[in-house]
């Protein structure tokens, strides 16, 4: 399946921040005028066996600003026009592979986002993309008896441990100035979960 847009917004508002984070200082709403996003989504899934089953997805996004923010007397505040939407990735990309034959089961998928401009007039530069792989495996005990409608779960995320950025703009995002530090908060790092549930 798979989709093609395109969006155009007028009057488009956003917050901007001003001044460092720490300070506390409430965004103020500007209007950046038009905002034009095009792209195109496409996924699949596909039963390799009757156990086995494979899926992909992919997005491809293309967000920019079509105005500057201007004061009442047209006077440039920000130059926006132009740039690409903040915290907006240009590709994004998932695949992942399950197995279950009613007992075993698991499953291995591949998360990708691109990189991610860091303020509204991209002057501070990007946030790197990054990929994270994250796996399960279990088994479900059928039958009667104390261990039967019993499952155990093994789950991992961030697999390989990635270093990478998750989030930009927990307290709002800046215009470009370089005074105005942007927040970015880095993802989990690999974690273990253990799961044990029984049915009856």
């Amino acid at each position: 399946m798979g989709a093609v847009y395109l969006v155009k917004f007028e009057d488009r508002l956003l917050g901007i921040r001003q001044g460092a984070g720490i300070i506390g200082n409430p965004s103020i709403i500007s209007n950046v005028g038009g905002v034009e996003t095009k792209g195109i989504e496409l996924a699949g899934t596909y039963d390799v066996t009757d156990n086995w089953t494979a899926f992909a997805s992919y997005a491809y996004n293309d967000s920019t600003y079509e105005d500057n923010v201007v004061d009442a007397t047209g006077v440039i505040l920000q130059r926006t026009a132009g740039a690409t939407v903040v915290n907006t990735p240009e590709h994004l990309f998932k695949t992942d592979l399950s197995y279950d034959n009613g007992s075993l089961f698991g499953n291995i998928s591949a998360s990708y986002t691109g990189a991610r401009q860091q303020d509204f007039t991209n002057a501070t530069g990007e946030v790197d993309g990054f990929t994270v792989v994250d796996m399960s495996a279990g088994y479900r005990f059928e039958g009667e008896g104390p261990i039967g409608g019993l499952e155990l779960r093994l789950n991992v995320t961030n697999l390989l441990d990635e270093d990478y950025v998750s989030t930009i703009g927990t307290n709002g995002f800046t215009s470009g100035n370089a005074f105005f530090n942007q927040s970015l908060m880095v993802g989990a790092p690999r974690q273990v979960f253990v799961t044990v549930r029984k049915t009856f």
